[in-house]
């Protein structure tokens, strides 16, 4: 069985500056849930502790966790500083949101055991 990307995938990838500025962009794009573990993400930007890396988070859907997200961001120090929320990604396609990152993240907790294969499709490693 074939299951398809979530994203067209072209047969040639544009040219992209993979560290811009020696900057490493992170990216999660989904649903904000509790089941996806998305604080975890967070915590270990905390851990990492780099101005050099930053994480975008695009995603709608439960609301409470949302701000909660945001609260624990706030928290840790990291809202607005290596950490952004920016929301749904409707406006712009897709394959443009890949291809502004140089990683695609699925945090995975004990119940999520698979992450969409769309973000290696557009050469995010």
């Amino acid at each position: 069985m074939t299951v398809p990307n979530g994203v067209d995938v072209s047969d040639a990838l544009p040219q992209r500056d993979w560290l811009p500025d020696g900057h490493l962009r992170l990216m999660y794009l989904g649903r904000l849930s509790p089941k996806k573990g998305i604080e975890n993400l967070l915590h270990a930007m905390d851990h990492l502790d780099d101005p050099q890396v930053s994480l975008t988070i695009y995603g709608g859907g439960d609301v409470a966790y949302a701000s909660s997200l945001q609260e624990l961001a706030g928290q840790l120090g990291l809202l607005g500083k290596s950490v952004f929320f920016a929301g749904m990604s409707m406006a712009r396609p897709r394959a443009q949101l890949f291809m502004r990152r140089m990683y695609a993240l699925c945090p995975l907790t004990p119940r999520i055991f698979a992450c969409s294969g769309g973000s290696a499709g557009h050469g995010c490693r």
